[in-house]
């Protein structure tokens, strides 16, 4: 897979988890987000749909 399909097929996986209304837990703090890493793409989509980081860090809730 070339690196735009697999940020489609990633892309798709984080849509489908909204659409459920699944709880975003992040395995990963923060704190260790790297520039320009899937993990930072991924939460920029999750943050353009309205998504922020709780009170702990350790999960993403959806801001109305």
């Amino acid at each position: 897979m070339s690196h735009e399909e697999q940020w489609e097929a990633n892309r798709k996986f984080l849509d489908d988890a909204i659409s459920r209304g699944d709880e975003i837990l992040l395995a990963t703090p923060l704190e260790r987000l790297h520039i320009g890493s899937w993990y930072e793409r991924e939460l920029r989509y999750l943050a353009s749909r309205g998504f922020r980081p709780d009170a702990g860090a350790r999960r993403l809730v959806l801001v109305s």
